[in-house]
């Protein structure tokens, strides 16, 4: 088949041109039509001239880009004959629906001689292709159903429906929906026999063919893809439980086994799933709303504390089920006891004991609930223990249970705790579940009393120290040693005869410890031995140098005889005028230690210079070392 165009004018009155189209053949799986295009050129009277010369002849599709031919300078255009300037073959896509329609212009130009003057262009319509029909569809569950549309390009061709699931699969189900149907659209319920092809999955895609025909002709095949579901409600695997308290103790107080006793119970699960259509059972799940969760079909959960289950089945396309169970509910209460055992007085032979605790006032079921209390004690270090002595009832308030100052009595005796021992007891709790007890520990400590006096003697059995003033009647001795008494201005009534020791000397022994010194006249250079003051207690040290005159004194305490100071008292000039008008001087100085984690060793180092000019008389150098009270570790 050709088309041709009209005849177009040039530049040259006798030379005419036109675009020849033939159609070689069509493609109907591709949907392509093979045009052969041709400009062809003529005169219309003789010319003597011969050849045009050189050029280029061109022809372009829908205003597109041009395709272009040299035209040779030997070319001759001959008189009525049509002479071709360009050719070629191409092949053109047609629309979906088969159908094609294009322009198709030409232009060709001999240089200085003649021209087409401009584009000319021409409209050829194809023959149109038959096409398919094109389907598509809806997403379905299995065994529900799709709806498949077929586009139709011609009404008059009719669809086969072709089916293909799971899509790209090796081995796919195939099979044929419907057979040449003129409708447009078709419903379809989706088999079940899709179930035994996805039975990991709950979703495949499915293919569908559309086959084209006219008549008895295939015209063409196009398909579609869409998601083939499987239902989860109604494919959920199907659940079920048996949950039970298993500990015998506390079916017996409730009297069944479709109780649970909190925090007594031993819950017995057992579940029973089964999986549809081709799936299977992979996973089990058993919570108790108190948080115990077990994985397994079958198990126990011990001490559980609601009545509360829910049970869930997994199966292998991802699928779950869930069931509650609520079981009736005994709210125990746990058994607790607190405890406190203490002298009756801090010297007597006799201990108390108050306790408080939690306590289920109420009935299992078939059981009400039981208190009882006892205790048992033994001497600290000792391993024997006594036997149990059961104690009185305690007073009830709901669920709680107490009582006050109850003088332990074992054996009938009440002064069976001598205070110079120290003792562990423990309070043992029963009721109806907690049947061995549950058992709270406590001690006392030995009753020694915290001073002991004579007629001319006093003791302190205890670290201690004073925190106000006390007052001595007489002379205070430390190991014998009068420690001299202070105020605020010094040493008083020391005479110069009292102390005069070439050297310090470390004085061991109980706390408080003195060092006494004194020097009528000249310099003095002395120091103590090394002084270990013991862990785990506070220490004061007080240094105080005085005397009757003028000069430089000085008192100096060091850590492990080293050269770091920890006190530095020192007198420098006259510090104030006495009676006859001698001058004095004093140097002061004090320290807490605390020495909780080890050992402290310290030097007392003392030192006196006169002036050239200068007499020191009655110079007295005191260092009271006290050991206060314990640390707290």
């Amino acid at each position: 088949m050709a088309y041709i165009s009209p005849t177009w004018a040039t530049t040259n009155q006798y030379v005419k041109y036109r675009l020849v189209i033939d159609l070689l053949e069509q493609d109907n799986i591709l949907a392509k039509s093979k045009l052969r295009r041709r400009l062809q050129a003529w005169r219309t009277t003789y010319w003597s001239g011969g050849t045009y010369g050189s050029g280029t002849a061109s022809v372009r599709n829908d205003l597109g880009t041009p395709s272009n031919e040299a035209i040779s300078p030997s070319q001759v255009i001959n008189l009525n004959t049509y002479t071709v300037l360009f050719e070629d073959e191409i092949w053109v896509d047609h629309n979906a629906d088969g159908s094609k329609s294009l322009q198709v212009g030409g232009y060709f130009n001999i240089t200085g001689i003649v021209n087409s003057t401009q584009w000319n262009d021409f409209t050829v319509i194809l023959p149109t292709i038959p096409r398919g029909s094109v389907p598509t569809a809806t997403a379905a569950n299995i065994e529900e159903a799709t709806t498949i549309n077929i586009n139709k390009y011609n009404s008059g061709f009719t669809s086969t429906l072709r089916f293909e699931f799971p899509a790209g699969d090796a081995s796919p189900l195939i099979g044929t929906i419907v057979d040449k149907t003129p409708q447009i659209s078709y419903g379809w319920e989706l088999p079940s026999s899709f179930y035994d092809k996805i039975p990991n999955s709950s979703l495949a895609q499915c293919k569908i063919y559309c086959d084209t025909y006219s008549g008895d002709t295939l015209i063409e095949t196009k398909a579609c893809l869409f998601n083939a579901s499987v239902n989860p409600i109604t494919n959920a695997p199907d659940v079920s439980a048996v949950i039970e308290d298993s500990n015998a103790l506390t079916v017996a107080l409730s009297g069944s086994n479709a109780k649970i006793v909190k925090f007594a119970s031993q819950a017995h699960t057992l579940i029973t799933a089964l999986a549809k259509n081709g799936a299977s059972i992979v996973s089990y799940k058993t919570t108790c709303l108190d948080g115990k969760i077990s994985t397994l079909q079958e198990n126990w959960l011990n001490f559980v504390e609601s009545n509360i289950f829910d049970v869930m089945a997994t199966d292998s396309r991802g699928l779950t089920k869930t069931v509650r169970y609520t079981l009736t509910l005994v709210d125990y209460v746990k058994l607790t006891a607190n405890p406190n055992f203490q002298r009756n007085t801090p010297t007597d032979n006799k201990v108390k004991l108050s306790y408080n605790g939690n306590y289920f006032n109420d009935t299992f079921g078939s059981v009400v609930n039981t208190l009882a209390l006892k205790y048992r004690y033994r001497e600290k270090g000792t391993p024997t223990w006594s036997p149990l002595y059961t104690l009185p009832a305690p007073t009830l308030s709901g669920d709680t249970f107490s009582a006050e100052n109850i003088i332990l009595a074992p054996g009938g005796v009440e002064t069976s705790f001598p205070y110079g021992l120290g003792y562990e007891f423990e309070l043992i709790a029963y009721d109806e579940v907690s049947t061995s007890g549950v058992t709270s520990p406590d001690s006392v400590n030995p009753g020694i009393p915290a001073t002991a006096h004579g007629k001319d003697w006093f003791k302190s059995y205890v670290d201690s120290y004073f925190a106000k003033d006390v007052n001595v009647e007489g002379q205070l001795l430390v190991n014998g040693v009068q420690i001299p008494q202070l105020t605020e201005t010094g040493v008083q009534s020391i005479s110069s005869n009292s102390f005069m020791p070439s050297a310090l000397t470390t004085i061991t022994g109980t706390y408080p410890q003195l060092i006494p010194m004194n020097k009528i006249r000249g310099d003095l250079n002395i120091s103590s031995d090394l002084i270990t003051l013991p862990k785990g207690y506070i220490y004061k040290i007080v240094s105080d140098l005085y005397g009757v005159g003028a000069g430089l004194g000085r008192i100096t305490i060091y850590e492990n005889g080293g050269s770091v100071s920890l006190l530095d008292s020192e007198n420098l000039v006259t510090g104030s005028t006495e009676t006859g008008g001698r001058s004095s001087c004093r140097g002061y100085g004090e320290i807490d230690l605390t020495l909780a984690a080890s050992d402290m060793v310290i030097k007392v180092v003392c030192t006196l210079k006169v002036g050239t000019t200068m007499v020191i008389q009655n110079t007295h150098g005191l260092v009271v070392i006290e050991k206060l009270k314990k640390t707290i570790v």
